[in-house]
C-alpha cells in the first residue's frame, strides 16, 4: 500500500534539484549543507530529513556517518538524475510520477466497470475523453516533457545497445527509419556511431515542428498508419506496445512496404520493446514487466506482449520470421524480416 511513497518522494527531490546539488557539491553533504544547496528554509530540515530517509532506503542516496555527522552522497542510481549529464534521466522521473499518470491510475478502476468500449483506456476517463496522444498534442508543456523524457530515456538505452550490440543490428545499413522517434534521440546516438548510414525521424506534424534543425538525422512528418518511407531497416522503439494488436499489425504491414521496396527483399524491422516473462528466473526483473504492463494499460491502448503474442503478430503482418537478438534489463531487441 506504501510503495507509492517511494515515487513521491524520488519526484520531491529531482523536483528540488537533490542530485544536482551533491553533484555541484562534489562529495558528501550535511543535512545543513543540503538545506543551504537547495535554498530552502531550515524550518523545512526535519521535513527534508524524513524524504531523504526513504530514498536512502531505497537505495538513490547513501549516508556515511562522520562523527555526530550524517552525510549524504549519491549513488550510481542517483547520478543517472544530474540535470545536463549525458545519462540524465530526470525528465523522465517527471513524466513517470507525474499528475497525468496518477489521474490515468485512480480511474482504472472506473474504466473496468464501463460498458462502453469507446472509452478505450483509463486515461480517457481521466481526461474526459481524450487519448493520452490527443492530450500531449493539444498541451506543449507536457508534450515537451513527454518528447524530453523519450529522448533522455533514448540516450540512456540506445547508447547501450549500440554499444553491445552495434555491429550486428546497423552494420552495413544504409539507411533507417525510427518510426515514432520524437525528438531522435535514438537516431542520434546510431547516426553518431554509423556517420555513412543515413537516419530519418518519422513523426506527427506536431512532433516534427518542435524540433530544431539537427545535421544529424532527418525528421519526416507523417503518420506511421498511413505510409513509412523507405530504408533498409525500420527502428520501433518502445512505440507497438502503445497500440493494440490490430493496430500494431497496420503500422508492421507498412513498414514491411517500406524494408521490402528499398532494400529488395533483404531489409529488416528492429524492434525494442518488452518481451513479457523472457526471463522468468529473473524475479525484480519479471515484477518489472508485469508493472510496465498495467502503467501502458492505463495510459495507452497497448500492451506488453510475450513471445508467442509478438509471433501472433507478426505472422499477420506477413513476415516470414524473427530473432531476439539480445535482452537488455526489461527489453528485447527483436529483429524481423519480410
Amino acid at each position: 500500500m506504501l510503495a507509492f511513497i517511494d515515487t513521491i518522494c524520488l519526484r520531491c527531490a529531482v523536483e528540488l534539484g537533490v542530485p544536482d546539488a551533491m553533484h555541484n557539491h562534489g562529495g558528501p553533504m550535511t543535512l545543513s549543507e543540503l538545506v543551504q544547496a537547495l535554498s530552502i528554509s531550515t524550518s523545512r530540515a526535519p521535513f527534508l530529513l524524513r524524504i531523504m530517509r526513504v530514498l536512502v532506503n531505497s537505495g538513490f542516496f547513501s549516508i556515511k556517518v562522520n562523527e555526530l555527522e550524517v552525510l549524504y552522497n549519491l549513488t550510481a542510481t542517483s547520478k543517472l538524475l544530474i540535470t545536463g549529464s549525458t545519462n540524465c534521466l530526470a525528465p523522465l522521473v517527471l513524466l513517470r510520477t507525474g499528475l497525468q499518470s496518477a489521474m490515468a491510475g485512480q480511474a482504472m478502476s472506473a474504466w473496468i466497470k464501463v460498458s462502453d468500449e469507446n472509452i478505450e483506456t483509463p486515461f480517457h476517463v481521466a481526461y474526459g475523453g481524450k487519448g493520452l496522444f490527443e492530450f500531449a498534442s493539444e498541451r506543449p508543456q507536457f508534450n515537451a516533457l513527454f518528447n524530453k523524457a523519450m529522448a533522455c530515456d533514448s540516450r540512456v538505452f540506445m547508447g547501450q545497445v549500440v554499444k553491445e550490440w552495434g555491429d550486428v543490428l546497423f552494420g552495413g545499413l544504409r539507411s533507417l527509419v525510427d518510426v515514432g522517434g520524437g525528438t531522435g534521440g535514438a537516431s542520434v546516438v546510431i547516426s553518431r556511431a554509423f556517420p555513412e548510414m543515413k537516419c530519418s525521424v518519422l513523426d506527427l506534424a506536431h512532433v516534427v515542428d518542435a524540433q530544431p534543425k539537427n545535421d544529424l538525422v532527418e525528421f519526416v512528418k507523417g503518420d506511421m498508419f498511413v505510409h513509412v518511407p523507405p530504408a533498409d531497416a525500420v527502428l520501433l522503439k518502445w512505440v507497438l506496445h502503445d497500440w493494440s494488436d490490430e493496430d500494431c499489425v497496420k503500422i508492421l504491414r507498412n513498414c514491411k512496404e517500406s524494408v521490402s521496396r528499398e532494400a529488395n527483399k533483404q531489409g529488416k524491422v528492429i524492434i525494442i520493446d518488452t518481451m513479457l516473462e523472457s526471463n522468468l528466473n529473473d524475479f525484480n526483473t519479471m515484477r518489472t514487466q508485469h508493472l510496465w504492463d498495467v502503467y501502458i494499460m492505463t495510459m495507452t491502448f497497448g500492451k506488453e506482449r510475450n513471445k508467442m503474442e509478438w509471433k501472433a503478430i507478426f505472422d499477420e503482418a506477413g513476415f516470414s520470421g524473427f530473432k531476439i537478438v539480445c535482452e537488455l534489463g526489461v527489453h528485447s531487441v527483436i529483429e524481423v524480416y519480410p
